[in-house]
């Protein structure tokens, strides 16, 4: 008996494949077919999960060993691809298995198709990918530049990948890249994208080189495109390929299970998933339970699954109808246009989870070409480069994590569509106190990666907090290097060793602050307002060079009388530029305290503005 990887992870995908007759690689709008269940599974087989402490010995006892294969073997189950006798239909086989003490599911090995409805075409303006822009990836890239990362393995499954093209053979492990090449699950070198059993087939689609590069393609090589996942510098994520797919453009479940198997074996953290089926489209009402038990399990083991929502156009209606991007453990992808309005093939619903662009989407196609093509399975590899990039700068995250920060992060619209670059944040930001959902987020994730602003401590930042003038005074320290200071007695509250001293005494050097005229005191701890907060700015502004142009007449505003005469130019130079803006259209309140998320806020704009 031969016994296959030791991931059960993977099971659940491919039994989720299971559950539907019409099973499609997302790429292009699914066929209505009305073929019966018979040609949509293999003959003269089943796949079964055994109790194993209770059923395996027994099974084995009364059938010959070479007619059990192991697929996976978990937590005291396992999965077994079964010969049936020649007399039996895989029908009756099904009804026998489940009736057996100790089996807790059978099912047909179901056939996997990948449906091309819509025929990629090359575009000569699809370079500019305008879906990059929709989801702000690099915006996603510039956050992800002032932090470490670590290089996390993505899994595409699909048709395998061109290893040669010059936008992927810097990106994908070839050494640990497979292809599925018969029925036991011996696997080989994968050779590229479209080979079928190890042989070349002239029907390639091209899906699996397309899903890669939207993922992953190489970044700043001077060639094609970039991916969405690459941080702009390739250094988050690195692709392997299994090619599942065991004929013309439809493949066999236990291909598919064996292909996770593998790639939860080779520590992929993330898994791409560009295939799908509708749970209610099998002819008979098969049990699910096995798919969904192996997806929580592959949750549970740290990796998450992207998976595509399919293209046919329908209401989930707050049910499971598309496994297994509707399970709770995986994350389900929807398409969306150009305009962010779903796309009309789209499935849609509350079990689906986000969404990103699906339309005409340019990427890597075999021979070393660019092609577009359009579906879930190209929305699919937008959200799972975003994954990676979650991953590369958390390795600790969580399944669950992930899923929820997607979801909490999603740009304001019905269809959710994914922000990477909050996305990526969220992942990495320390803050319990902050919301995703919070106009502040970007502000404080702009401010942190900077290393402007830290926390209160490690799990607070703070966000309605006010701001004291020994911490607004270190803040512009920090923007300008923190130079060395030595120690002079210049205010009798600034002592020696406190952790503003060298900051209060440098931006007293700078003429940036001064103590208090009538005591001397520089009043560290002391808030600070809107307005001292602008003088401070306006004079470190001085002191950089940078252009004062840009006044304002702030006499527009009700409160302008109050400001006091020493920040009237700063305060007008300060809304004049955009640095600070009123609270509403008619009120500054210069001398109201400044918390730290609107802080967080003044400073981005200032970085923005001149650095």
């Amino acid at each position: 008996m031969r016994k296959i990887i030791k991931s059960a992870a993977s099971l659940i995908l491919i039994m989720s494949l299971l559950l539907g007759m019409n099973i499609s690689v997302c790429a292009e709008k699914s066929r209505e077919d009305s073929m019966s269940a018979e040609g949509f599974y293999a003959s003269g087989e089943v796949l079964v999960l055994y109790d194993r402490d209770f059923v395996r010995a027994k099974a084995l006892k009364e059938r010959k060993e070479s007619e059990i294969q192991v697929l996976s073997e978990h937590n005291g189950q396992e999965i077994a691809l079964v010969e049936i006798p020649r007399n039996m239909t895989v029908e009756e086989a099904v009804e026998y298995y489940e009736e057996q003490e100790g089996v807790l599911a059978a099912t047909p090995n179901y056939t996997l198709t990948l449906y091309e409805d819509t025929a990629a075409t090359n575009d000569p303006y699809a370079y500019r990918q305008s879906y990059m822009e929709q989801v702000l990836a690099e915006e996603a890239w510039t956050y992800c530049s002032y932090f470490p990362r670590e290089k996390i393995r993505v899994a595409v499954l699909d048709t395998g990948a061109d290893l040669n093209h010059p936008d992927l053979k810097n990106v994908i492990n070839a050494g640990i890249s497979r292809e599925i090449l018969d029925d036991d699950g011996t696997m080989g070198p994968l050779k590229g994208d479209g080979y079928m059993n190890g042989v070349y087939s002239e029907s390639r689609t091209g899906h699996g080189t397309h899903v890669c590069g939207i993922i992953a393609a190489q970044a700043n090589n001077m060639e094609g495109i970039a991916g969405v996942g690459t941080c702009g510098d390739n250094s988050a994520i690195e692709l392997m390929a299994v090619d599942v797919f065991s004929a013309d453009k439809t493949t066999k479940l236990s291909y598919l299970l064996y292909g996770m198997e593998y790639a939860a074996s080779q520590g992929a953290r993330v898994i791409n998933l560009s295939l799908g089926v509708e749970k209610a489209s099998l002819a008979s009402d098969l049990d699910d339970r096995i798919m969904q038990a192996r997806c929580d399990w592959l949750a549970s083991q740290g990796i998450t699954m992207v998976c595509a929502a399919g293209n046919d156009g329908r209401y989930d209606n707050g049910v499971i109808t598309d496994v297994p991007g509707d399970y709770y453990s995986t994350v389900s992808v929807m398409a969306v246009d150009d305009s962010g309005n779903r796309a009309s093939y789209s499935n849609y619903g509350s079990r689906k989870d986000v969404s990103a662009p699906g339309n005409n989407l340019y990427s890597t196609f075999p021979g070393g070409i660019y092609m577009t093509m359009t579906g879930t399975s190209m929305a699919t590899p937008v959200v799972t480069g975003t994954v990676g990039m979650m991953y590369a700068l958390n390795p600790d995250i969580k399944p669950a994590e992930v899923k929820r920060i997607l979801t909490d992060t999603a740009q304001k619209s019905e269809m959710k569509i994914i922000d990477c670059e909050k996305a990526v944040m969220a992942a990495n930001l320390p803050f319990k106190d902050i919301s995703p959902k919070g106009w502040y987020y970007k502000n404080i994730g702009y401010v942190y990666s900077r290393n402007v602003m830290q926390g209160l401590n490690g799990e607070e930042f703070g966000t309605n907090r006010t701001l004291a003038r020994a911490q607004f005074a270190k803040m512009l320290y920090r923007m300008n290097g923190e130079p060395k200071i030595e120690y002079q007695d210049k205010f009798p509250d600034v002592k020696e060793g406190e952790w503003y001293t060298d900051a209060v005494l440098w931006a007293n050097q700078i003429e940036v602050v001064t103590g208090y005229t009538d005591t001397g005191k520089f009043g560290p701890s002391d808030n600070i307002t809107r307005e001292q907060m602008a003088v401070m700015m306006y004079r470190y502004a001085q002191y950089k060079g940078y252009s004062l142009d840009n006044q304002d007449d702030i006499s527009r505003f009700w409160d302008a009388a109050s400001i006091t005469p020493f920040a009237r130019e700063a305060m007008s130079w300060a809304v004049g530029n955009g640095i600070i803006t009123g609270k509403d259209s008619r009120i500054l309140d210069p001398k109201g305290y400044a918390i730290r998320a609107e802080c967080a806020a003044i400073i981005q704009r200032f970085i923005e503005k001149y650095e």
